[in-house]
């Protein structure tokens, strides 16, 4: 039987997983597995994204943007790619070209959690704050499991804190290690 240069497709497939696992917790070590990849599959797209993700996350904006760019055209209408772009727009201190990216990402998926964060703290740099309200209350939707915290969320936007102080507390006494109403509280 002969070897051949290409990688194993499960082996691939589970190190661009396992990499996309680490961008929260350690990006640094998920740039290591993304340009693994790289070696093996220098055109393969989801480990270029991950490695671009990996490097703004370190801080290094301008080196993400770089990866990002030759995928632009061909990603155009991915929210995903638009979220992320927008991201690495908004880290390397390009707020208009980010508002644009992120604006897309999330007129063609309102579920871009992420990009919602990042528009409106772009936003508020703009010193547009009802917009940018808008936008964190659309990231507070997307990231709240919980009907409770939602309503909870809505009653903090109105001034309401008082009672949504105590539906916040309510709920922590039945989730009590829940992270989202923890933060809320």
């Amino acid at each position: 039987m002969t070897q051949t240069s290409a990688a194993p497709t499960g082996s691939v497939k589970a190190a661009l997983q396992h990499a996309a696992q680490l961008l929260r917790a350690n990006p640094a070590l998920a740039e290591q597995q993304a340009r693994e990849v790289l070696k093996l599959l220098p055109d393969s797209e989801p480990a270029i994204r991950i490695l671009a993700a990996s490097l703004r996350k370190q801080g290094r904006a301008n080196e993400s943007i770089r990866h990002l760019q030759p995928l632009l055209a061909g990603n155009s209408g991915s929210p995903s790619f638009l979220s992320e772009w927008g991201q690495a727009l908004a880290a390397a201190n390009r707020p208009q070209d980010a508002m644009t990216a992120l604006q897309k990402s999330v007129q063609l998926d309102p579920g871009q959690a992420d990009a919602w964060r990042t528009l409106g703290d772009q936003l508020m740099l703009a010193g547009d704050e009802a917009a940018a309200q808008q936008a964190y209350h659309q990231y507070s939707k997307i990231m709240v499991r919980f009907p409770e915290l939602a309503e909870a969320a809505e009653l903090m936007r109105t001034g309401k804190l008082g009672i949504a102080e105590r539906l916040v507390r309510e709920f922590l006494q039945q989730h009590p290690a829940d992270v989202n109403g923890l933060r809320m509280l």
